[in-house]
């Protein structure tokens, strides 16, 4: 369930399970046969990310380095706790849920969308790795591709590979677009506000989009 999907398959949790048996139960060679397998090989897309995931992947994307300070890492884990994720603070002692069933509810959905707005726009949690321009003033503005491309359709896409690490839907695209007012063959200048003052929002929306969603 947690390196594959939900659920996985009988016939390759037998396999795993006869792994374990053949091996003394010792988890090395089960972790090894599960990682090499084709099953393991085919799981992109196929889980949920937890908020902890989700988040964390987006501060990587963005190059938000790891949090050093305590007030720095208090205000993660009260972001965190926003989306119902806080490190141990899932009482029981069988751990957070790791089935979508859990993770895909209205209020934690709510919780990821302002997340990714916060965390795009710079506003909170502060953490001091958040990428800066010339000027020591933050932004976003590093991520963009240079050149610009030369409509808004190529910039969504560019941006969607930057940060997504993939190709988006024209579906997607379009929905994002559709936000600023514009269609995938907008032309694009450096004047344009979706490079300067709305990129922020261009960033989150991605994070919102379906292919963030899964890992």
């Amino acid at each position: 369930v947690r390196f594959v999907t939900d659920p996985p398959s009988i016939d390759f949790v037998d396999r795993i399970a006869q792994v374990y048996l053949d091996n003394d139960t010792m988890i090395g060679p089960v972790l090894r046969y599960l990682l090499t397998s084709a099953d393991f090989a085919g799981s992109v897309g196929q889980k949920l990310r937890t908020p902890q995931e989700d988040i964390y992947a987006q501060l990587r994307a963005i190059g938000i380095g790891r949090p050093t300070g305590g007030e720095e890492l208090r205000q993660l884990y009260w972001a965190l706790s926003q989306t119902g994720h806080a490190p141990l603070n899932w009482a029981p002692p069988n751990g957070f849920p790791d089935t979508p069933a859990h993770w895909a509810t209205p209020t934690t959905a709510l919780a990821r969308l302002s997340l990714h707005m916060d965390i795009s726009g710079g506003w909170w949690p502060q953490l001091t790795g958040y990428p800066k321009n010339a000027a020591g003033t933050k932004s976003l503005g590093g991520l963009l591709p240079s050149p610009l491309p030369p409509t808004h359709g190529a910039l969504v896409q560019a941006m969607g590979q930057r940060l997504l690490f993939g190709p988006l839907p024209d579906q997607v695209r379009d929905a994002v677009l559709g936000f600023f007012g514009a269609t995938a063959g907008t032309p694009l200048t450096a004047s344009s506000q979706i490079v300067g003052w709305q990129l922020p929002y261009l960033v989150a929306l991605l994070f919102d989009s379906p292919a963030h969603t899964v890992r």
